[in-house]
């Protein structure tokens, strides 16, 4: 398994995070297992 370059069509997990210098931008990170989101935070 690859994490750092997670390339399943199949979105497991989103994470959506604020962007430090424009606090109304999200940006939404996708994971395709459990163990990828685990191994990213």
């Amino acid at each position: 398994m690859n994490c750092d370059n997670c390339r399943s069509e199949e979105v497991a997990y989103t994470l959506t995070t604020h962007v430090a210098d424009a606090p109304d931008e999200r940006v939404e990170l996708h994971f395709c297992s459990s163990e990828c989101l685990r191994v990213w935070t």
